[in-house]
């Protein structure tokens, strides 16, 4: 239990990231504030999940209601944390932990701006190929020649349907998948983006045409790394 707790606070801060970057602000030393009313929060009031529930979901100071995506994701990245790190410790193991750190804050960007954030997408992804270069992984050429022509492709004629920040998060993670284990990944991400738009479509009435496909391949290696 305090392993996920100490993962659920890391999500914490990961949120933090996820919000200021893309917008340019400083997640270091700035307080953290109510989205509603621009109130600093109160150190009981940043605790991870424990907060939320004590608050009601709501701000202390103009009530309005707290995202539930704050609380979803510090209790998935706090599972995620527990998953691995109560696992033997080894190299493979901090790859996984980096992978996947790196796909939940990029879910995390998708989700609020629409983008894959370079200033979190190459740091995070070359470490990762260094990382994964240590670890003696197999590196798939093939799948990273498919990988690049399918770039080239969208890049030229795709970017108004396929988002360029999506095929880009492929090149870091495809090289280390065969053609068939990539293919899979994007099978579970396709699948689970159109089950979750049609459920949003019976529950709006409305058609969508547009979601956030990070998050959707975030599952797929999710997916590809522990089944």
């Amino acid at each position: 239990m305090f392993i996920f707790y100490i993962g659920c606070c890391f999500a914490s801060f990961l949120m933090v990231i996820a919000q200021r970057v893309p917008a340019g602000e400083d997640f270091l030393y700035s307080r953290s504030r109510c989205h509603h009313c621009q109130q600093k929060l109160a150190f009981y009031e940043l605790l991870p999940l424990i907060s939320a529930v004590l608050l009601r979901f709501r701000c202390r100071t103009c009530r309005q209601k707290i995202p539930l995506i704050y609380f979803g994701a510090e209790f998935i990245y706090g599972c995620l944390f527990f998953l691995i790190t109560t696992q033997q410790v080894g190299p493979t193991k901090i790859a996984y932990l980096i992978w996947l750190t790196m796909a939940f804050l990029l879910s995390l960007t998708d989700l609020f701006y629409w983008t894959v954030e370079p200033k979190i997408l190459y740091p995070f992804g070359f470490l990762l190929w260094m990382i994964l270069f240590l670890c003696a992984w197999q590196l798939y050429f093939s799948t990273l020649i498919f990988l690049l022509l399918i770039s080239l492709i969208v890049y030229f004629f795709l970017q108004d349907y396929f988002g360029f920040g999506d095929v880009l998060l492929l090149l870091f993670w495809g090289p280390w998948f065969s053609l068939h284990q990539l293919f899979i990944l994007l099978f579970v991400a396709s699948l689970s983006g159109l089950i979750l738009s049609a459920i949003l479509t019976l529950i709006r009435k409305k058609t969508i045409h547009h979601l956030p496909f990070v998050p959707f391949l975030s599952l797929g290696l999710f997916y590809l790394l522990f089944f």
